[in-house]
């Protein structure tokens, strides 16, 4: 999720039965974030 207020990115992990997300990981720290891209994880 780009957080464009707080200055933070975070990763979720999707829970494919009830669509509940779940943080992975550490918040990223970067100046307003507004545009994410998803890349396939292999």
């Amino acid at each position: 999720a780009a957080n464009q207020d707080s200055d933070s990115l975070v990763v979720f992990r999707i829970n494919q039965n009830s669509g509940a997300l779940t943080p992975v990981g550490s918040p990223v720290t970067t100046s307003m974030p507004v545009c994410v891209r998803f890349l396939e994880v292999r």
